[in-house]
């Protein structure tokens, strides 16, 4: 097992960040109905030495004909409206960052994209609060909802 010590010497792995849209349940999927239960996972690896904080993120259109956007997580890796997209969690057997959320889309596209910034840390991220995230959330939810293109 290499150390931090030794990630720090550039002697052991970089970590790398998988980014997946899951069933509750955490199974693959290739397609899903408005309204699925599903969630979003980040995993940072090697979980061993690393773990992530994940934020900004948000939902794209992927059709060519100008993109639609909205932001589900701020710059604090709060949820910016938890009825549409949950807060992130903590799986503490594996440390993959877990977000729940119903399918949805667009009414352009049928098919949307997550991106997301992910903050790498050695070890463990600290966690937001969940009262930072109620009170930051509700002190942006009126600037969010007014930069919704949906």
């Amino acid at each position: 097992m290499l150390t931090t010590a030794g990630t720090i010497a550039n002697t052991g792995p970089p970590p790398t960040c998988v980014m997946k849209i899951v069933t509750t349940s955490g199974g693959e999927i290739s397609s899903a109905e408005i309204g699925e239960s599903l969630m979003l996972r980040v995993e940072v690896q090697p979980e061993s030495i690393y773990g992530g904080f994940a934020r900004n993120c948000i939902a794209k259109t992927m059709d060519g004909d100008g993109e639609n956007e909205y932001i589900v997580t701020d710059e604090n890796g709060c949820a910016t409206d938890p009825s549409i997209f949950g807060e992130w969690e903590v799986d503490p057997e594996n440390q993959l960052l877990l977000a729940h959320f119903n399918a949805f889309k667009f009414p352009s596209s049928s098919s949307i994209k997550f991106q997301c910034n992910v903050r790498v840390c050695f070890g463990k991220c600290q966690p937001v609060s969940d009262t930072k995230c109620k009170k930051i959330c509700n002190q942006f939810n009126s600037c969010v909802l007014s930069q919704m293109t949906m």
